[in-house]
């Protein structure tokens, strides 16, 4: 769900203290910002966090968080769902609409695609979630991609 935050809010933190958190709980950085709502640009801005985001999605289909499946495909593991684990490393693949993620979970590793329909939208994916490598599965799905609207 979006949360509104007041503008006057935003910029009056920013200004005594820039690296707080201002955006659904998280820390700002360089792939967390905010949008102003259009309806009343001086009043409000909207989150909307990385798992609700809608271009993470494939012919309508949301692919956030995506299956876990075990590393080692001779594991007894079984496949998971959900946000859980910590991120280890994302993977592109150059020649088409998706990329790979590597997760640690309870000490095994696990892999999960991400599909996407924009093949723009998915390099810049590659990009932020290779920047936030280390954080759990959960607060990458907590990261504001507003500014990739």
């Amino acid at each position: 769900m979006d949360e509104v935050i007041p503008l006057g809010s935003l910029t009056n933190s920013l200004q005594t203290n820039p690296t707080q958190a201002l955006h659904c709980g998280q820390s700002i950085d360089e792939e967390m910002k905010y949008s102003v709502d259009s309806k009343n640009r001086s009043d409000i801005c909207r989150c909307v966090e990385l798992r609700n985001h809608p271009l993470i999605s494939y012919h309508g289909l949301p692919s956030w968080p995506p299956t876990w499946s075990p590393a080692n495909p001779k594991s007894d593991l079984k496949s998971l769902r959900g946000e859980i684990g910590r991120l280890k490393y994302v993977l592109p693949n150059k020649t088409s609409d998706r990329c790979f993620l590597i997760i640690e979970h309870e000490n095994e590793a696990y892999i999960g695609c991400l599909f996407f329909d924009d093949r723009i939208f998915c390099a810049q994916m590659v990009t932020i979630l290779g920047n936030h490598a280390g954080l759990t599965v959960k607060e990458i799905g907590d990261l504001d991609l507003s500014r990739t609207l």
